[in-house]
């Protein structure tokens, strides 16, 4: 019988995909993101910032693994929305 240890996933380092989208983030001037916004607020951002300059991105992931893009970046802090559970982002990370 083999017996298996319950690992624990941990989240690695970004990808390159995932540090362009990082990037779109922080370049993006429809969102202010030094206050509160949900992924769904920041993925629509991205979009019209993307239909306005033309751009195509291949993939743009959907809220819940925007919310883990944003977990992983380790830029942003995490707050839970009033009683309905939303995760809230704010920039936490001072750009140098």
């Amino acid at each position: 019988m083999i017996e298996r240890s319950s690992a624990v996933k941990r989240i690695g380092e970004l990808n390159t995909l995932e540090r362009r989208l990082v990037r779109r983030i922080m370049e993006t001037k429809r969102i202010n993101i030094k206050t509160p916004f949900t992924a769904q607020q920041i993925l629509d951002a991205i979009e019209a910032d993307l239909t306005e300059s033309r751009c195509t991105l291949r993939y743009l992931p959907n809220k819940y693994k925007m919310n883990y893009l944003l977990r992983k970046s380790k830029k942003f802090t995490c707050d839970k929305a009033a009683k309905k559970g939303i995760n809230m982002w704010v920039l936490t990370h001072k750009e140098v």
